[in-house]
C-alpha cells in the first residue's frame, strides 16, 4: 500500500489503475487542506484508458457536480460519465470511465486509427486465407476419395 496525498499521486504511474473510488471524501479532504478537485484530476490521470473507472458518491453542496460540468470539455475530454444520479439529497453518485484515446494527441489518434484499419485488413486477409485453405483441403480430400474409388474398381 502506498501512503500519499490524494491530490498528489506521485508514486502511481499514469494509466495504471483499474478503479478510483471517491466515497464522500471530497468534503473531508477540504477540511484537511487537501484539494479534492486535484485529487479527481490525479485519479483520472492514473486510470487505465478504455477500462479505468471513477466511482463516486459525494455531497452535492460542495460543488462536485459543478466540478464535473466545469471540466467537461477540458479535463473530462479524457473521461465520459454516465448520468449522475441524485441518491439521497444532497448526495450525488455516478461512474466516470476513461476513454481509450485519453491523453493521445491528434496525430497519435490518427496513427492508432490507421493501425486499427491495418489490423482489421490483416484479420480479414487471414480469414480469407483460412477459408481458401479449407476449400483446398476439401477439394484434395474429394480427389483422394475419387482415386480410392478408382483403385477399388
Amino acid at each position: 500500500m502506498l501512503e500519499q496525498r490524494a491530490d498528489r499521486l506521485e508514486l502511481v504511474k499514469d494509466n495504471s489503475v483499474d478503479v478510483v473510488i471517491s466515497l464522500q471524501s471530497a468534503d473531508r479532504m477540504t477540511m484537511n487542506g487537501i484539494e479534492w478537485r486535484e485529487s479527481i484530476r490525479e485519479g483520472i490521470r492514473v486510470l487505465k484508458p478504455g477500462s479505468g473507472r471513477l466511482l463516486f458518491v459525494e455531497k452535492g453542496n460542495i460543488g462536485f457536480l459543478e466540478f464535473l460540468e466545469e471540466f467537461e470539455g477540458t479535463l473530462l475530454d479524457e473521461v465520459q460519465y454516465d448520468k449522475v444520479d441524485l441518491v439521497l439529497e444532497p448526495h450525488i453518485a455516478g461512474v466516470a470511465f476513461k476513454l481509450e484515446d485519453a491523453g493521445l494527441t491528434e496525430a497519435e489518434k490518427v496513427r492508432k486509427e490507421n493501425r486499427k484499419e491495418k489490423d482489421e485488413y490483416a484479420e480479414l486477409s487471414i480469414k480469407k486465407f483460412e477459408r481458401g485453405k479449407k476449400r483446398r483441403r476439401k477439394k484434395k480430400n474429394k480427389e483422394v476419395e475419387g482415386k480410392e474409388e478408382e483403385v477399388k474398381k
